[in-house]
C-alpha cells in the first residue's frame, strides 16, 4: 500500500517540506501523515502550516518509475497538477490523466494544440456516477471563443425509473449526432437531430441505406413530421429488406413493396395534384394528368408508337360514358366484345345517340327510338354518296318480302347505268303537262312521257 510521509522527518509540515509517496515495502518512510494534517496545511489551519500558491507537494519517482515527476499547486478551490496523474498496479496496467505532453499550466485554445487525455491501459474504462437521479453530462466549448461551454449530450440518470428498464442518453435541441469523417458543417456525411419542432435524418453523401432482416417500423406519435433528407446531388435513399416493406397510416396499410410477387401494391387512392403527371415508359412517353380544368391521356413521344386501349376480358366491352345533361352519365358508344364471335366487331351507339360529323354538326347518323327509324340526316350543303372502286356499283337494298334483302336500285359503274330492279316504280307526283325540261318525265293522262324540252 502507498503512504504519505515527510522528509526530513517532522511532526508538523512546513512550506519547504517535501511530501513523498512510496510503497510501504520500500521502507523509505519513517512517518505517515494523516489526511487531516494535509488538509490543515493546505488551508492554513492551526497545526502550523500556512496556505501558499507555491508548490506544496512534490511527487518524485519511486523504484520502477511508477510515479512521474509532478508538482501540485494550491489555487483557491482547486489543485493544479503539472504532469501526469498515474493510478497503477504496474507499468502495463494503469490509468493516466494528463494534458498534452508539456508542462503548461494553462489551457491552449489554439487549433492543433495539445489534447487533454484520459488513458486506460488495461481492461475497460468506466466513467460512473453513483449519485442518485443525477446525470453524467458531457460539455465542451460553445463555439463563441469566450471560455463558456455548453452541454452536448448527457446520460440522464434523472429519467431512470426503478420499475422501468429503459435508460436514456439525451441530446438536446439542435445537438446533432454526426457520423463520418467530414467536419464541414455544410457537407456532413450523416446527421440526425431534433430542432425543437421536427426530427431530421440527413444524409449528405452517397447512399442512405436502411436495412432490416425483421421488418422496419418507424413511428411518430406527435403531430410533427419525420423528414428523411439526402442533400447529395444525385444521391439516393435506399430501403432494403428480405421481405415486404409496408407503409401504414391511421386507417391501415397504404402501400406495400411485395417481394413475394415482385411488385408494388397500393391499398389507398393515389392523388396527383393539378399538373402533376403520372408518367410511364423511358423518357416519360405516356402520361395521365389534369390541368385543373381538363384531364388528359397523352402519348408524348413523336416516335412512341400507337396508343392502344385494350380490354382482355372475354366477352366484355369497352364503354365510353359522359354527362347525360341531367346531372348523371350515359353510355355514348361501346366496343361490344360480346358480339365479336359473330365474325364482325361491333361499335354500338345506343338509341338516340348520334354519330355527328362537321363543325356545325352538318350530318348525323342515328337511331330514333321514338319513330323506330334509322336516319342519315344532312343539314348543310349537298349529300354525296361516292364509290371510287373501278367498275363497281352503289346498291340500295331493302327487304325482298321473304325474309331477305334484294337490290332495289343499282348505280352500275361498269356500264354507267342506273338500274331499277323492282317490279314496279311509283311516281305519284309527276307533272301532268309537258314541263318543257328535256329528259323530265311527265304524266299525259296516264301515259308516261319524257319531255323533249
Amino acid at each position: 500500500m502507498a503512504i504519505i510521509y515527510s522528509y526530513p522527518e517532522a511532526q508538523s509540515l512546513t512550506g519547504n517540506d517535501l511530501l513523498t509517496i512510496s510503497l510501504e515495502s520500500q521502507a523509505y518512510c519513517t512517518k505517515s501523515v494523516s489526511l487531516s494534517k494535509l488538509v490543515e496545511f493546505i488551508n492554513g489551519q492551526p497545526s502550523g502550516g500556512v496556505g501558499t500558491t507555491n508548490s506544496i507537494v512534490k511527487f518524485t519517482d519511486g523504484p520502477g518509475g511508477l510515479i512521474g515527476d509532478s508538482i501540485m499547486n494550491e489555487d483557491i478551490d482547486k489543485i493544479n497538477l503539472n504532469g501526469i496523474l498515474s493510478i497503477a498496479e504496474s507499468n502495463n496496467q494503469k490509468l493516466e490523466i494528463k494534458f498534452g505532453t508539456d508542462s503548461s499550466l494553462t489551457h491552449d485554445n489554439t487549433p492543433g494544440a495539445n489534447d487533454n487525455l484520459i488513458i486506460g491501459r488495461a481492461g475497460d474504462l468506466i466513467i460512473r456516477n453513483r449519485a442518485r437521479t443525477r446525470d453524467v453530462v458531457f460539455q465542451a466549448d460553445d463555439g463563441q471563443f469566450d471560455g463558456n461551454v455548453t452541454t452536448y449530450f448527457r446520460l440522464d440518470g434523472s429519467m431512470a425509473d426503478l420499475g422501468n428498464p429503459d435508460l436514456y442518453t439525451r441530446w438536446g435541441d439542435n445537438s446533432r449526432i454526426v457520423l463520418g469523417d467530414s467536419a464541414n458543417t455544410n457537407s456532413l456525411d450523416f446527421e440526425m437531430y431534433y430542432d425543437g419542432s421536427d426530427t431530421y435524418l440527413i444524409n449528405g453523401e452517397s447512399f442512405l441505406n436502411v436495412e432490416s432482416k425483421g421488418g422496419i417500423f418507424i413511428e411518430n406519435k406527435t403531430s410533427s413530421g419525420i423528414d428523411i433528407i439526402n442533400s447529395a446531388v444525385g444521391g439516393d435513399i435506399s430501403i432494403q429488406a428480405t421481405d415486404d416493406i409496408k407503409f401504414t397510416g391511421g386507417t391501415g396499410e397504404f402501400f406495400r413493396i411485395d417481394t413475394g410477387i415482385d411488385a408494388n401494391k397500393t391499398f389507398k387512392d393515389i392523388i396527383f395534384p393539378d399538373n402533376v403527371k403520372a408518367t410511364f415508359g423511358n423518357g416519360s412517353k405516356f402520361s395521365i394528368y389534369t390541368d385543373a380544368t381538363d384531364s388528359y391521356i397523352e402519348n408524348n413521344d413523336l416516335f412512341a408508337g400507337d396508343l392502344y386501349i385494350r380490354n382482355n376480358s372475354n366477352d366484355k366491352d369497352i364503354i365510353f360514358q359522359t354527362d347525360d345533361g341531367l346531372g348523371g352519365v350515359i353510355t355514348y358508344f361501346s366496343c361490344d366484345g360480346s358480339e365479336a364471335g359473330s365474325g364482325f366487331t361491333q361499335t354500338i351507339w345506343p338509341d338516340n345517340n348520334q354519330i355527328v360529323a362537321g363543325t356545325n354538326k352538318d350530318i348525323a347518323i342515328f337511331r330514333d327510338s321514338l319513330t323506330t327509324r334509322s336516319v342519315i340526316q344532312n343539314i348543310n350543303d349537298d349529300l354525296e354518296i361516292i364509290n371510287n372502286a373501278n367498275d363497281q356499283a352503289v346498291r340500295l337494298k331493302c327487304d325482298n318480302g321473304s325474309g331477305g334483302t334484294t337490290d332495289y336500285i343499282v348505280l352500275d359503274g361498269n356500264d354507267v347505268s342506273t338500274n331499277i330492279e323492282t317490279i314496279k316504280v311509283l311516281i305519284p307526283n309527276l307533272p301532268v303537262a309537258d314541263p318543257a325540261n328535256a329528259g323530265q318525265l311527265w304524266n299525259d293522262g296516264g301515259t308516261l312521257k319524257v319531255s323533249a324540252g
